[in-house]
C-alpha cells in the first residue's frame, strides 16, 4: 500500500528575539479513494514550548558540517506527527548527504529512509536540494518518493511533497540561528 504525505512550508524563523519558530503544514494523499486519511496538519512553534519538538542546528567548523532539522507534534512524551532530518552532510556548503543521512516522517507510523543530493530512488528516496546557509539562516527543499514504512519496509510506502503538487519538493527555512 502506498500513501501521499504532501508537506507544506515549514519556515523556522525569529519572532523578534533569539527564539526560533516554526510553521509547517501537510497532508496525506493515499493512492486511492477507500483508504481513510488523517486530517491536514499544521505546527506553529517556538523552541521550548513544551507542545512541541523543533530544532535547526548545524554543528561542525570548516568544510564539514552536520544539519539536523526536527519539527514534531508531541503528545505527552511521544511524537503524533512530525518530520526530522538528521546527520545532513554539508561539505563546502552544499548538501551532499552522506551515508548518515536520514528523513523521518511521523503520521502515526513512522516512515523513515536515506537522504542525499541525488533525485529519489529506492535505496534513497529523499532528495534535499536547494540548500543555503548564510546570515544565521538556512534554507533547503525536500522531496521523497516511496519512502518506507519503519516497521515494514517492504509494505507500504509513502512520498513526501509540497501540498499542491505530488512530484514537488517542500520548502524549509530556518532563521535566528
Amino acid at each position: 500500500m502506498k500513501k501521499w504525505i504532501g508537506l507544506g512550508v515549514l519556515t523556522l524563523a525569529a519572532c523578534g528575539s533569539d527564539v526560533v519558530s516554526v510553521n509547517t503544514e501537510w497532508f496525506v494523499r493515499p493512492p486511492c479513494a477507500s483508504v481513510q486519511c488523517p486530517p491536514p496538519r499544521a505546527i506553529s512553534a517556538e523552541i521550548g514550548d513544551e507542545r512541541y519538538a523543533v530544532a535547526c542546528e548545524l554543528t561542525g567548523t570548516g568544510q564539514t558540517q552536520a544539519l539536523l532539522l526536527r519539527a514534531q507534534k508531541l503528545n505527552g512524551l511521544d511524537v503524533e506527527y512530525g518530520i526530522e532530518l538528521s546527520n545532513g552532510l554539508i561539505v563546502n556548503d552544499e548538501f551532499v548527504g552522506g551515508d548518515g543521512c536520514v528523513f523521518k516522517a511521523i503520521e502515526g507510523n513512522t516512515y523513515q529512509g536515506a537522504c542525499g543530493s541525488s533525485a529519489p530512488s529506492s535505496s534513497q528516496p529523499c532528495q534535499i536540494s536547494d540548500f543555503k546557509a548564510s546570515g544565521g539562516s538556512i534554507s533547503l527543499s525536500i522531496l521523497c518518493k516511496q519512502l518506507p514504512l519503519q516497521a515494514a519496509p517492504s509494505e507500504q510506502t509513502v512520498s513526501v511533497t509540497a501540498p499542491g503538487g505530488i512530484g514537488q519538493p517542500f520548502s524549509v527555512k530556518c532563521s535566528n540561528l
